[in-house]
């Protein structure tokens, strides 16, 4: 296990594995292709509300309440990033975990996380997006470091009294089959504060998880790049997300 901490962090995590597929593979493949192999998978039958991984790692709890871990990621603003590569079977899994607060109220994170429709306005990384609302499929065509990538995505906004999650799979492209949720709290709730200043914030989980035979990158970047991309790409979303909650304060 590889234990990172980065100096930023935003509500839409999502985005950073986008970067993440850019920095490393580059395709030809555009939003047409990829939703004609879509159309003849097993996957057009799937649900967006199924298979996805909707329970957030026990991790998390430790870096809510141990102090050292608070410390960081809440005077600091830093972001707790863990990533684990571990065998079984013929195959490798990647699990990646995330946590970090962002200064806006739970209610904008998510309505910002969600309009699905407008994430091209979030980052310069973007650049092309469609959403079909009525089949749940984003597509992102994204470029970082000079390299492309285009992925399709199901995703689905789940809004309950208790939680507010964004759960996606990528089910054509770049790293085809991670799967993963985003979590959005409140700040005060997660924590268990009572602090007015900490209700109007929102502490932010990603949890991601992919099984592959050959992951199609060198082993140093699964090893030292992920952060980095991570951090700069959170470093400018979270700064948008911000941004609208002041305005519109």
């Amino acid at each position: 296990m590889r234990f990172f901490i980065c100096h930023n962090f935003n509500a839409l995590a999502l985005l950073s594995f986008m970067i993440v597929a850019s920095s490393v593979q580059a395709s030809d493949t555009g939003y047409q292709r990829l939703f004609t192999l879509y159309s003849k998978s097993k996957s057009a039958n799937w649900k967006p509300s199924e298979s996805f991984p909707v329970r957030i790692p026990d991790s998390h709890e430790i870096w809510k309440k141990q102090k050292r871990f608070v410390r960081r990621w809440k005077k600091d603003r830093r972001i707790l990033v863990s990533v684990e590569e571990a065998k079984f079977e013929k195959k490798k899994r990647l699990d990646m975990k995330g946590l970090g607060m962002v200064r806006a109220p739970q209610s904008i994170v998510y309505a910002v996380a969600s309009d699905f429709s407008k994430m091209k306005d979030l980052s310069d990384y973007i650049l092309e997006s469609r959403y079909q609302q009525e089949k749940g499929l984003l597509y992102l065509h994204t470029k970082a470091f000079g390299y492309h990538a285009h992925m399709l995505f199901q995703v689905k906004a789940v809004e309950t009294d208790q939680e507010k999650q964004i759960r996606w799979r990528i089910v054509q492209g770049t790293f085809t089959g991670m799967t993963g949720t985003i979590q959005i709290e409140s700040l005060a709730k997660a924590i268990g504060s009572t602090s007015a200043r900490e209700a109007s914030q929102s502490l932010v989980s990603l949890y991601a998880q992919h099984d592959y035979e050959n992951l199609g990158i060198p082993d140093f970047f699964v090893r030292f790049g992920l952060e980095v991309i991570l951090e700069k790409v959170s470093s400018t979303i979270r700064r948008v997300v911000e941004e609208k909650s002041s305005v519109g304060s």
